[in-house]
């Protein structure tokens, strides 16, 4: 048995006096995420990939999207074996068991991440909770159905088990590395800096991490040939945007970059500005926390030189980090008051938590309404496509689109779906990476029997995202339009202005035989 003991500091942190402020943290960041769930319904489209395969392992067909394919198009193995679970267990809807998880996994990762603040630091516990329990950027994607509470669940437990040297650490390595691939660079740090303090006990505790991943990396090569999954291949090969695009996105999101609004390049002036201080508090004040400065440096490199698409789950390990090193920062800067300033003290800090309330609450009301906007489309356009293919396809059709999610997962594991990415399907990545005219190319390689194709691409020759021709000439354009014609059309153009206009308008094609 492996000897799983929770944090001494967690089990004090949550005796009186701070129980109050713990309870009311909590019962904060749950509301606010029910709120937000309620009020939006969000469920995001790569969390419905993760759901096909999971509806796949619970009716006994295997760890597969299609019936019979043995790819790995997910990146987090562990959520979607727990989304398998939760439908073997008897929940019709999984993926609402998955959010409501979500949240409490948020709240246990709150309570746990508390517990790593010094015992005299009141002001960071206070803030830190505040940052979290309202943070515009994690309270979306924790209600989304997506893997996030989980791998930040995970980074939590190994945190808390460095801290204190116990067993969570190697437990909550494992777990990390099982949620979500970017979880790598978080188990390669973390166990570096757990060996430089203590080689003996590190070396045990990454052995036991290995032993607990030793199940699934051994399935995998079975079963897939690999361990790596085919989704972050097919991205890296077709979305290489290049790299001032993908670091202008994920730096944007902590410096002013590509911003017009004097209000926002000031806020995100002054952010930048914490966080780097925070950074500096920490070199100097709280060395035990340098690993994770060193983390977050790493991880926004990794993903600003990585030439893909940025989403937005991409942003939530590094968002956490720099609330806590702004939190810390904060109640440094406070303690060099004298011991004589107590009212200032109390002051400042009260301005410092009434700003952070205020930022959040600026940012997170708007996000209300662009995700349930979001929500309504997918409703409107994605899940019905979706279910006429379910209703007017035979089993066994072969359907040919892009975003395999949504339409994926409501057009039932009994329709073969391939997707234009290859993230389920490999030799569409290879096709790709030939350039203009693979979707021709693609065609004559699977001839399926249905395309589901945005209108906009059709009529400008472009793919989406990527912009690459679909057909190299005249030529090939012609035989398609005499191989395939157009059945239905799905358009809600006009409605739902944050969406656009290339993903509001999809038409419906059947092979004709010729």
């Amino acid at each position: 048995m492996i000897p799983i003991r929770f944090s001494s500091r967690l089990a004090t942190w949550v005796r009186r006096p701070d129980i109050g402020v713990a309870a009311v943290l909590l019962a904060f960041a749950a509301g606010v995420r029910i709120g937000f769930w309620n009020a939006t319904d969000l469920t995001l489209e790569d969390a419905l990939i993760s759901a096909r395969y999971a509806h796949n392992i619970a009716q006994g067909n295997g760890f597969v999207y299609n019936l019979g394919e043995w790819v790995l198009g997910t990146t987090t193995p562990l959520w979607t074996l727990i989304l398998a679970a939760l439908e073997l267990i008897g929940f019709r809807d999984p993926l609402s068991a998955g959010k409501a998880l979500g949240i409490l996994l948020d709240c246990a990762s709150l309570m746990i991440l508390l517990s790593l603040f010094p015992r005299d630091c009141h002001t960071s516990r206070l803030l830190f909770g505040i940052l979290f329990a309202a943070s515009p950027t994690i309270v979306p994607i924790t209600v989304s159905a997506m893997e996030t509470p989980l791998l930040i669940f995970s980074m939590a437990l190994a945190l808390a088990g460095m801290d204190q040297k116990r067993s969570l650490f190697g437990v909550g390595l494992a777990l990390t590395l099982l949620t979500r691939i970017d979880g790598v660079m978080f188990f390669l740090i973390m166990g570096g800096a757990a060996m430089l303090r203590d080689r003996r006990w590190a070396t045990r505790q990454l052995s036991m991490a290995a032993l607990l991943c030793v199940p699934w990396f051994t399935f995998a090569l079975l079963a897939f040939g690999s361990v790596f999954p085919q989704s972050v291949i097919a991205k890296s090969s077709v979305y290489d945007l290049g790299v001032a695009r993908s670091a202008t996105a994920i730096l944007g999101h902590f410096l002013p970059l590509g911003q017009d609004d004097p209000f926002r390049v000031a806020v995100k002036s002054l952010l930048a500005l914490l966080g780097v201080v925070a950074f500096g508090v920490i070199a100097v004040r709280a060395r035990r926390f340098l690993p994770l400065v060193l983390f977050f440096l790493v991880y926004v490199a990794a993903f600003s030189f990585s030439g893909g698409l940025i989403f937005s789950w991409y942003l939530v390990p590094p968002v956490i980090i720099l609330y806590m090193a702004m939190a810390l920062a904060a109640s440094a800067t406070l303690s060099l008051l004298p011991a004589s300033a107590g009212r200032w003290r109390v002051l400042i800090g009260g301005v410092v938590l009434a700003l952070s309330i205020a930022h959040h609450g600026a940012l997170l009301p708007p996000r209300f309404g662009r995700y349930a906007e979001l929500q309504s489309c997918e409703h409107a356009l994605r899940r019905p496509i979706g279910l006429w293919l379910r209703d007017h396809t035979p089993p066994g059709a072969t359907v040919f689109l892009e975003p395999i999610g949504y339409i994926g997962y409501y057009a039932g594991i009994e329709r073969r779906i391939i997707d234009e990415i290859g993230l389920v399907a490999p030799k569409i990545t290879e096709i790709r990476r030939e350039g203009p005219g693979w979707y021709a190319r693609a065609l004559r390689m699977a001839t399926p029997d249905y395309l589901v194709q945005y209108r906009a691409a059709l009529e400008e020759n472009a793919s989406e995202g990527t912009g690459d021709p679909l057909f190299k000439n005249r030529e090939e354009e012609l035989l398609f339009r005499s191989q395939y014609t157009t059945v239905t059309e799905f358009d809600v153009t006009g409605r739902f202005p944050g969406i656009p206009a290339r993903e509001k308008a999809y038409v419906i094609l059947r092979r004709t035989g010729e």
